[in-house]
């Protein structure tokens, strides 16, 4: 029966059929431009599967494209169920109009509201990056931390958890901020880490913060607060 190789993945679950599809991609596009129109299984000579091995490195490719491909659909999955659940909006509920806009106006003033802070680490959520956040709030608590003899016990708490390198929460800083925190750690003091949470603030100013604004996240919140106003008037 002359049917296409691609065709018969139909017959397996759609994990298989994703395999397939890659190793078809990935092969047709190895080979020379006059060989890359897709050929009927019939129509290839048959060899034993020890003689055409498929080569580690497009193996890895297949899985670098499976592990974005899963990503992407988990962060879909995610920024759906928050939006229609309404679970980044439960400390939000009370949020004002005018509060929502002033988020709006400067990532300053985001941060600055608990309910805003709130909205915004549920977004980062589905981006995978809620650290950076975690990792400005603590730098936040560690700078009012009233007692000088628990400041090592947080800054070693810290360090362990957004700044170890490895860590499954480890915060992206260069290399000269790292240097300065392991100088301060033999000491700590309230600003040891004031280098590395300014660089996280300034990277979630540029990167995140304006994605967010464009969220389903924050567009139904900030509708959700202007249909609130308008009920009173």
């Amino acid at each position: 029966m002359g049917v296409c190789v691609i065709h018969s993945a139909s017959e397996y679950c759609c994990d298989h059929l994703f395999i397939l599809c890659a190793k078809y991609i990935f092969v047709i596009g190895s080979t020379t431009p006059a060989s890359r129109n897709p050929v009927c299984a019939a129509e290839r000579p048959q060899y034993p599967s020890s003689s055409v091995p498929f080569k580690p490195a497009r193996l890895l490719r297949v899985k670098e494209l499976r592990s974005s491909m899963a990503t992407l659909l988990h962060k879909v999955d995610l920024e759906h169920h928050l939006v229609t659940s309404g679970w980044y909006m439960r400390d939000t509920k009370a949020s004002s109009l005018n509060d929502v806009l002033r988020w709006k106006e400067s990532f300053s003033h985001l941060l600055r509201s608990k309910e805003g802070r709130s909205t915004f680490h549920g977004f980062l959520q589905t981006e995978f990056s809620e650290e950076n956040l975690e990792f400005w709030e603590a730098c936040e608590d560690y700078k009012k931390t009233r007692w000088v003899k628990r400041l090592p016990s947080k800054a070693q708490g810290i360090f362990q958890e957004f700044l170890l390198i490895g860590s499954p929460k480890e915060v992206n800083i260069d290399h000269r901020a790292r240097e300065l925190i392991y100088q301060k750690m033999a000491v700590p003091c309230r600003n040891c880490f004031d280098a590395a949470q300014e660089q996280i603030r300034i990277l979630m100013e540029k990167d995140s913060y304006p994605r967010f604004l464009k969220s389903p996240i924050y567009t139904k919140l900030l509708k959700q607060a202007s249909q609130r106003t308008a009920s009173f008037t």
